[in-house]
């Protein structure tokens, strides 16, 4: 005997249409936790991807500021639902706030990962609003430091100019 289950994609959060089988002697052997509460929220992951020019880790609490204001519309619906799943599901979920972790990847660069608790027919809404607001931010924050930095020629450039 088995158990059918649907696939649910992790980010679209829709189902894909396949079928998971779980054998039921499993279900009894091992500790189920029902995590169907990505219906309505959900915990959504994004990575920003940046050059390592400007240092990311001076805006990281600008990000968390942009996080918290796009995400603050759904807040106290959010709080409630948070703890109904908590309750309901027996589960922790320590992310209601949203999360900033900055990383780097193999080619150098910064990759900024971003975790919100927000509603899933809205969370790429809100990705969009988030990465665009913070791309524009980190432009002009580039944009000035070239500004300043265009008097000064490096050693490769001063060989260049003087040949």
């Amino acid at each position: 005997l088995k158990t059918v289950m649907l696939e649910v994609d992790a980010h679209t959060y829709e189902y894909t249409g396949r079928h998971v089988y779980v054998p039921n002697n499993k279900l009894i052997t091992n500790p189920v936790i029902n995590q169907n509460f990505m219906r309505r929220y959900a915990v959504h992951h994004f990575v920003i991807v940046t050059d390592s020019d400007v240092d990311v880790f001076r805006l990281k609490a600008h990000l968390e500021e942009l996080a918290s204001q796009h995400c603050s519309h759904f807040n106290d619906v959010a709080e409630r639902y948070h703890s109904f799943i908590e309750k309901r599901m027996e589960i922790d979920l320590h992310m209601l706030e949203p999360a900033v972790r900055i990383t780097t990847n193999k080619f150098g660069k910064f990759e900024t990962e971003i975790s919100i608790f927000c509603p899933t027919e809205e969370a790429v809404k809100i990705e969009q609003q988030i990465s665009t607001d913070f791309m524009k931010h980190w432009h002009e924050i580039k944009n000035k430091l070239y500004a300043n930095a265009s008097h000064i020629r490096t050693p490769c450039q001063t060989d260049i100019y003087n040949q």
